[in-house]
């Protein structure tokens, strides 16, 4: 099943403006906040992005990009790094073709293309939030985005969690704002507070 099947290139791109919105909030002493991704500070948080960024680039052209060590964020660059980082993920996934056939991010198996490009709106929208909400910040994506990408985890929940990637659902009423309900759906609660 392709999560990302009514996903398209246009929306990486509002998707992207906001997470650099949302990194350039973030004050340079704000690395040690804790996040509501239970695993990381800001920095542990950041760095992730950073290691697990380049394969997701790769996916979209269709190479494999072996993963390097995790490291937490260099104080020094870790926002030009993610910077950077965000630029390519958007100049790649804009691209129809990158949503086209299968591809992968590590290991032999392949996905649909479609559903890798569902995952990096996801960890745009989702880590964009946990960076935010660490940081005091209120960030808004484009409804149809959020739609998307809620859309998109759900359908792909039961498999995330047998992964470890989505912890256990937070229960949100059904008429709750959009962002409320996919931060529920991956086993986030929206009401975390620092």
């Amino acid at each position: 099943m392709a999560y990302g099947r009514v996903v398209t290139a246009p929306m990486i791109s509002p998707a992207a403006a906001t997470f650099v919105s949302i990194v350039d909030g973030i004050a340079d002493d704000r690395l040690g906040a804790a996040t509501p991704c239970p695993d990381y500070d800001v920095a542990g948080l950041v760095g992730h992005l950073l290691h697990r960024g380049p394969q997701l680039v790769g996916a979209a052209t269709k190479e494999v990009v072996p993963a390097a060590a995790p490291e937490p964020a260099d104080p020094a660059t870790w926002r030009a790094e993610l910077l950077a980082l965000v630029d390519r993920l958007d100049g790649v996934w804009s691209q129809p073709e990158a949503w086209e056939g299968s591809t992968r991010v590590e290991g032999p198996m392949e996905m649909p293309a479609s559903t890798i490009g569902g995952i990096v709106l996801a960890e745009m929208v989702v880590h964009g939030w946990d960076l935010a909400r660490a940081t005091g910040q209120n960030p808004i994506w484009p409804g149809p985005l959020l739609d998307t990408v809620h859309q998109d985890m759900a359908a792909m929940a039961p498999m995330g969690r047998k992964m470890g990637a989505f912890g256990p659902e937070v229960e949100i009423p059904a008429d709750a704002p959009t962002i409320a309900r996919l931060l529920g759906v991956v086993g986030r609660d929206p009401a975390w507070t620092p």
